[in-house]
């Protein structure tokens, strides 16, 4: 038996925050440690969010609710013995000592990234690409000038 403790950063977080959402973890950050917020911290760093950065909030709710969303409408799921990598798409949000916000998008499954539109794929995306990047990277890209654009919007605001 081993006594090596599991590897649980990836894990869904029992409570979470966010409307229509993979699974959405919230972390505290500080150079090499983070820990996931549960319970009542969770519900603590929620609160202070919406009453700090109302607009930044739910800016990267909504951000990263449109790539989840496009991304599982892209996901590929094969039609036999499927390790079903489309359940393991998640979202975390990150909180500094220095209260700077960051989110993460991706997917837990390990062999995620290796993942290849094939020939016979049922899929508009292009052949021999790959998933991950063609259905997370590339669109979470696209949108990101309108999400600085929004948070921008809110600290300008906040200043005058």
């Amino acid at each position: 038996m081993s006594t090596k403790p599991k590897n649980t950063g990836l894990n869904v977080a029992k409570d979470t925050i966010g409307v229509n959402m993979a699974r959405i973890q919230f972390q505290v950050k500080s150079d090499r440690v983070s820990a996931s917020l549960s319970g009542e911290a969770l519900e603590l760093a929620n609160d202070l969010l919406d009453k700090v950065a109302p607009k930044t909030k739910a800016a990267l709710v909504d951000y990263a609710d449109e790539i989840v969303t496009f991304a599982r409408s892209k996901w590929l799921v094969r039609a036999k013995n499927s390790k079903r990598s489309i359940d393991r798409l998640y979202t975390r949000f990150y909180i500094t000592p220095d209260l700077q916000i960051s989110a993460e998008i991706g997917n837990s499954a390990r062999y995620s990234y290796a993942i290849k539109v094939g020939k016979k794929s049922e899929s508009d995306l292009p052949v021999g690409r790959r998933l991950a990047i063609e259905a997370l990277v590339k669109p979470s890209r696209k949108k990101l000038d309108r999400l600085v654009d929004s948070i921008a919007d809110e600290i300008v605001r906040g200043l005058f």
